[in-house]
């Protein structure tokens, strides 16, 4: 074992084969530093990562409006903020697909423009579905917000299930029974997007 206390405290010292002033004059490492750090290795910098939180998709602004007397139901799409970036530019190309659903059974499909190159779309779309009020808590509305591939198949952002019972979390359920509770009147909610 080296006796440190003989080697003296540590100096750095302009090594005599540099002129003066010269840019880029060596130092050299003399006593206790010179058997720990080597001067002409580069720093390697650690950093901890934040875990990928798979949950994390952005979120959804809708409404939603139910006229009993003409069987009416009213989705609008407004706008999406935060959303999950798919493409390779750190973007996405999002769209929102909706489906009515009776039970587990798809009935009628509908879905707005896609918005190019963005994380923050606004669409402001109306999807008006026909449902009679004896149906009317049978049937959900399953939300899709998608990433428009030219090539491939589109991913899926993040969805939500708006319904009376069996929806994505309870938000989605009190939206809904809001709405069925205030008819003729729209509620509107922002949603945070579930993946899959």
């Amino acid at each position: 074992m080296k006796d440190y206390k003989r080697l003296g405290s540590p100096r750095l010292q302009k090594s005599k084969k540099t002129p003066r002033g010269a840019s880029g004059a060596k130092l050299q490492v003399r006593g206790v530093l010179k058997d720990f750090v080597d001067l002409n290795e580069k720093p390697t910098f650690w950093k901890a990562l934040k875990p990928l939180d798979k949950n994390i998709c952005g979120d959804l602004l809708c409404s939603l409006c139910y006229h009993p007397s003409n069987s009416q139901l009213s989705l609008t799409i407004l706008k999406c903020r935060s959303l999950k970036a798919k493409d390779i530019n750190g973007k996405s190309d999002p769209y929102v697909k909706v489906w009515l659903n009776f039970g587990e059974k798809r009935i009628e499909k509908r879905k707005t423009p896609v918005q190019k190159c963005t994380l923050e779309p606004v669409y402001n779309e109306t999807f008006s579905f026909e449902v009679p009020w004896e149906r009317i808590r049978e049937c959900s509305l399953d939300v899709r917000v998608m990433d428009f591939d030219n090539v491939g198949r589109n991913e899926l952002i993040g969805r939500i299930l708006l319904a009376g019972k069996g929806g994505t979390g309870q938000p989605e359920v009190k939206h809904w029974q809001d709405m069925i509770s205030k008819p003729r009147q729209t509620v509107v909610q922002w949603h945070r997007l579930k993946g899959e």
